[in-house]
């Protein structure tokens, strides 16, 4: 059992403030989904959480121990948008260089020899949740990790996620928002730069600009 605080965290790219004055707290374990608009400020602030970006103010402490930017690797494991795993590479290859833990799935069992460029969009992003998961980290952040996988898949991929849940604290934000609320214990809304939370129903998401 650990908490996750942030207190006060501001961020800025070329003069524009992105997160302002951004207070946040989460359990280990449990799934906090992050609802927001495109453009509001999610991905800037898993960045900052997992130490790509470090913020202007404000600190980051698990269990009041503050953490460094560059010390954050060693708590989080971070899922971004951007694939990571290398296409010249084939699949068993990649999850020895890059996974802390055996991955037992049928899906990938049938991919291990395949290279990484030769996998759909879909494949390669289910694989990736597999490896973020597989870490053995304390908090898990995933942004987009629904995105091109089929229904099916997501199915699973939420049950995995679930699991994991009871022993990480994972932080999640996808546009598939359904899926994302039907994980979470606790949601929030990013916006005008800071973290609201709310309950987890659709008048809600409306009160606070969730739907456009």
């Amino acid at each position: 059992m650990g908490k996750l605080i942030i207190e006060g965290i501001n961020f800025s790219y070329q003069h524009d403030k992105l997160l302002d004055n951004v207070f946040f707290e989460m359990k280990n374990p449990g799934i906090f989904g992050l609802m927001g608009l495109n453009g509001a400020g999610k991905s800037t602030f898993f960045n900052c959480l997992s130490g790509y970006n470090n913020f202007e103010t404000g600190l980051l402490k698990i269990n009041d121990r503050i953490i460094k930017n560059n010390k954050r690797w060693k708590h989080f494991s971070y899922l971004n948008q951007k694939n990571f795993l290398p296409f010249d590479m084939k699949v068993k290859q990649a999850i020895k260089l890059f996974s802390s833990s055996e991955i037992i799935d049928e899906r990938i069992e049938e991919l291990r020899s395949i290279k990484i460029g030769k996998l759909s969009s879909g494949e390669k992003r289910y694989l990736e949740n597999l490896i973020i998961l597989g870490m053995n980290r304390e908090f898990i952040i995933l942004d987009e990790p629904f995105s091109e996988i089929e229904p099916l898949y997501i199915a699973k991929l939420s049950k995995l996620i679930k699991e994991k849940s009871k022993e990480h604290g994972i932080i999640i934000t996808d546009h598939n928002h359904h899926a994302v609320r039907s994980v979470c214990d606790e949601i929030g809304i990013l916006r005008n730069r800071r973290i609201i939370k709310i309950k987890n129903t659709d008048e809600e998401l409306r009160l606070n600009g969730y739907y456009a």
